[in-house]
């Protein structure tokens, strides 16, 4: 019998931005699904970099101490948003662990992309 071995990372050690004060622009534009600006911003920096949402108080300032609200590398969100499958070969090529990293609620890629429906 074969048996299917999925090796998934949690890895923390990756570089951080905060969305609501230095969101990068790759992020940005999958945020909007700028698919063509999206692909021409890839580079192995930010597609390895976890952008991290933080609840705010009423006047907008982080809760002390800072709690996530969620946290996403690129290949996340832009699963969620059922890009063409030209951007995500490229995005993968960036960063080739993104595929087996999971989120702050221990979701891949993948489980986002069946959400949207595009695989």
């Amino acid at each position: 019998m074969n048996k299917l071995v999925v090796l998934c990372s949690a890895n923390t050690t990756l570089r951080q931005v905060d969305f609501d004060d230095n969101v990068t622009p790759l992020y940005e534009a999958i945020g909007n699904s700028e698919w063509d600006k999206a692909t021409s911003l890839i580079n192995s920096h930010d597609a390895a970099t976890w952008v991290v949402r933080y609840e705010r108080d009423a006047q907008g300032n982080k809760l002390a101490p800072a709690r996530i609200q969620w946290r996403f590398l690129p290949i996340h969100s832009a699963c969620a948003l059922n890009p063409p499958a030209s951007f995500v070969r490229k995005l993968l090529n960036a960063y080739q662990d993104g595929p087996r990293t999971l989120d702050d609620q221990g979701l891949l890629p993948l489980h986002y992309a069946c959400g949207a429906r595009c695989i």
